[in-house]
């Protein structure tokens, strides 16, 4: 074919490709960017920035030095009444139903033992505060309460118990010379003492099962 007839040809379906009333065909517009939504938010919660009250610091404890009898009949443990430290006793498979056996309203009490006995219990307790600690004696069956100690200015610690000498304890005291304890044997029924060492050197007492007295090294004098 004659390129001058090409030519004329490609023109003609040019013109016709762009007649009135027909327009180009648009291109497709591309395609919208995609985004996931952002999670929603979740509130945090606000911090506690109360003070902690000062009974969880300095505030009796529910119950506290719990103990078993020696015969495991019975367990005691500290724990408030109307405030005070106070000893509860209760049967040993029924905690539950723990009663008060000392009455102390003023200061809180903070040592106690069972004694062999199988009757009482022991405590310590001082006068507001002056550390003089006085050794009772409290029988669980009537819950009277006897001061084993009760002379003045004198601070009582408990030396030695025994399962030998059930009715007996042997017990420290500084009534005759406030710097150094004395030994003595104190009658759990009577409450009467009986000097066996007087300790002139301040040396520390020990005992064993027949509570005969050994001593160590000396101690720090009290005063």
């Amino acid at each position: 074919m004659n390129p001058r007839w090409m030519l004329l040809l490609g023109l003609s379906l040019l013109a016709c490709s762009s007649a009135p009333g027909q327009s180009a065909r648009p291109l497709d517009p591309p395609p919208a960017a995609t985004s996931q939504a952002p999670p929603p938010s979740v509130p945090r919660a606000k911090a506690d920035t109360s003070l902690v009250p000062r009974s969880e610091f300095f505030g009796n404890p529910d119950k506290i030095s719990a103990r078993l009898s020696p015969d495991g009949k019975r367990v005691a443990f500290l724990a408030p009444k109307d405030g005070v430290m106070n000893v509860f006793v209760a049967p040993a498979t029924e905690p539950s139903k723990a009663e008060p056996v000392t009455s102390e309203t003023k200061r809180g009490l903070r040592f106690f033992f069972f004694t062999y006995d199988g009757r009482g219990l022991v405590y310590l307790q001082d006068t507001a505060g002056d550390e003089n600690y006085h050794l009772h004696y409290v029988d669980l069956a009537t819950k009277t309460v006897r001061d084993l100690t009760p002379y003045e200015k004198t601070r009582a610690e408990l030396i030695a118990m025994s399962q030998k000498r059930k009715d007996t304890l042997l017990v420290g005291m500084n009534d005759r010379d406030p710097r150094y304890h004395d030994a003595y044997e104190v009658d759990l029924r009577t409450g009467k003492r009986k000097l066996v060492f007087k300790n002139e050197q301040g040396y520390q007492l020990v005992a064993d099962e027949a509570l005969a007295i050994g001593v160590t090294g000396a101690v720090e004098q009290l005063h």
